[in-house]
């Protein structure tokens, strides 16, 4: 059996988040889930590999719900390593969600050694992001649930960039007293500023126009305004 890497979730809460969803066990410990097996002769990069079929068909397979750097994008090697560590050699289910291929004609699978889920291994030691390919969506919230996680300490790959950047971090007032302002501009766009936004210490609330004040950045987001682009 292989072992997971430094993931955060480790091996039985991947399994924990992907109960009672197409590609899960009905409880950790067992040999990997339903599903076709098949086994790894070749790792093309971190969502990628090529397998043998039972009677000797070879497919090459794209991991569902995640994504990884291309070969001229930083972390490619290592996301590709990380990949290969997982599942080079091994014998592994494959588990369908809706779709049997992608455009490509690439096999679209949940992807399990033993009782390692591959996907989200990858994703929760920041070799992959969380990517939603509907209709195959089933693992798409736990994936996430990781993707949030290593993003938030910059797990790996999510140190490059490579990714994209990271969510501002939500603005709470201090002692809950509302200090975020919800402005409404000339072309009528609602922008919330707090304090250390560049616009705050001239911008006034008018709560006749529909104007108000918030107490987190996360009830302003809530009630329709976004982040002013002069904030940081």
């Amino acid at each position: 059996m292989r072992k997971t890497t430094n993931g955060a979730l480790g091996v039985l809460a991947l399994w924990a988040l992907a109960a009672c969803q197409p590609g899960a066990p009905a409880e950790p410990g067992v040999s990997g889930p339903a599903g076709e097996s098949a086994r790894v002769v070749a790792v093309i990069d971190g969502d990628t590999i090529d397998v043998v079929l039972a009677g000797g068909r070879t497919e090459r397979v794209r991991y569902i719900g995640v994504n990884t750097p291309e070969r001229d994008q930083p972390c490619y090697a290592e996301a590709t390593a990380a990949n290969a560590a997982l599942v080079a050699d091994q014998t592994v289910t494959l588990v369908e969600d809706v779709s049997e291929t992608d455009p490509n004609g690439r096999l679209l699978r949940y992807v399990y050694v033993d009782d390692v889920f591959v996907n989200a291994q990858l994703v929760a030691d920041g070799y992959a992001e969380a990517r939603e390919y509907p209709p195959d969506t089933a693992q798409a919230e736990a994936l996430e649930a990781l993707e949030a996680e290593a993003r938030a300490v910059q797990r790996q790959c999510h140190a490059t960039g490579v990714f994209g950047p990271a969510a501002p971090a939500p603005y709470v007032c201090a002692d809950g007293q509302p200090c975020i302002k919800g402005n409404r501009n000339a072309e009528g766009a609602l922008y919330y500023h707090f304090p250390g936004c560049g616009a705050y210490p001239r911008t006034e609330i008018n709560e006749a126009a529909g104007e108000r004040w918030f107490t987190s950045s996360a009830e302003a987001e809530a009630a329709g305004w976004q982040r002013a682009p002069n904030c940081p």
